[in-house]
């Protein structure tokens, strides 16, 4: 489930970020618009992050506190 959402912003990053390659003279309202609707519609995404993140903290701290 996750895994499938989170290649999809994967993917939706990859794709803004190619297109900015290629179209650099891309109006920033057009590019503006574009993450807000993806926001609008993968916004939860945001949630699933946060909580991985704050679930998932050892990972980095130990790495940390070994130094």
């Amino acid at each position: 489930g996750s895994d499938n959402m989170r290649e999809r912003i994967g993917i939706i990053l990859g794709i803004s970020g190619i297109l900015l390659l290629i179209e650099p003279s891309i109006n920033q309202q057009q590019l503006y618009g574009y993450l807000s609707y993806i926001a609008e519609h993968y916004w939860p995404v945001g949630l699933i992050l946060a909580g991985m993140i704050l679930i998932n903290p050892g990972k980095r701290k130990t790495r940390s506190r070994n130094r």
